[in-house]
């Protein structure tokens, strides 16, 4: 394998999309993320510690791969460079079936969790329902903190990304914030729409898609490309995407590798 941040960037550049987990590592946590090349392939690493959701998912692991590959040939190339590299006490990551298929057959991996992500082109925002009661904001607002906070974010990832370009879409009722979500750049022109959360007091009036909504719009507007995503157990969520016309294009698959 050879070191080339240059190199796997234009790799991953020519399918944004489907290596978007990549290039939004690359893009936040840049200083922190490794990525080795061969002929045909890419690995990605990257310490769990950098992210809150790995760090309580994987407490016992430190380290991440992201193996990916165009074909069999390359995916046995990163195989056999992660077998001479690497002891296990490792979590996978894969976004395509190649380098999986090859992978698995290799190590001794478990299944533990599979991320489904959501798109929705642009001729379909004219079915979104109306979000003209969503308030649209660059600015953290402290009161939405607590819904923030429901969905694991802490205050300094939120103050983090609202010191960037995240933009907040809020349902208030007598100023006080019941629903909302934020949407913040993966990459280039691909934005994740994140934190969707309701008050419990407040479900079941379907706030939650008219927040969505509103920042589905929102993007479009500003050019960018949506991405939505969700865990493949949440329900509510996946229901939610589908709602709205989403379009699935993506599962990102965990595994660890124990022994």
């Amino acid at each position: 394998m050879r070191e080339s941040l240059r190199e796997a960037i234009a790799f991953y550049e020519a399918d944004r999309l489907r290596y978007i987990v990549q290039l939004k590592y690359i893009h936040l946590y840049g200083e922190q993320v490794r990525t080795f090349s061969v002929d045909g392939g890419v690995l990605l690493t990257l310490p769990t510690e950098v992210t809150l959701w790995d760090v309580k998912e994987y407490p016992n692991f430190k380290i991440m791969l992201l193996p990916a590959a165009i074909d069999s040939v390359a995916a046995e190339k990163l195989v056999k460079d992660v077998r001479a590299n690497f002891a296990p006490g490792i979590v996978f990551k894969f976004c395509e079936p190649v380098a999986k298929a090859a992978f698995r057959a290799a190590f001794d991996l478990k299944p533990t969790r599979t991320l489904y992500t959501y798109t929705l082109a642009i001729g379909d925002s004219a079915a979104l329902p109306d979000s003209s009661d969503v308030k649209i904001s660059a600015q953290f607002d402290e009161a939405c903190m607590g819904l923030y906070a429901a969905n694991g974010y802490s205050r300094e990832k939120m103050e983090a990304l609202f010191a960037g370009d995240a933009l907040a879409f809020t349902i208030y009722d007598n100023g006080e914030p019941v629903s909302g979500c934020f949407a913040y750049q993966n990459t280039a022109n691909i934005w994740e729409i994140a934190g969707v959360r309701t008050l419990e007091s407040a479900r079941r009036k379907g706030y939650g898609r008219v927040v969505v909504a509103a920042a589905l719009r929102t993007l479009h507007e500003k050019g960018y490309i949506p991405r939505y995503q969700v865990e493949s157990t949440n329900v509510p969520s996946v229901q939610l995407a589908e709602a709205l016309g989403m379009t699935r294009y993506l599962e990102f698959e965990h595994f660890v590798w124990e022994s």
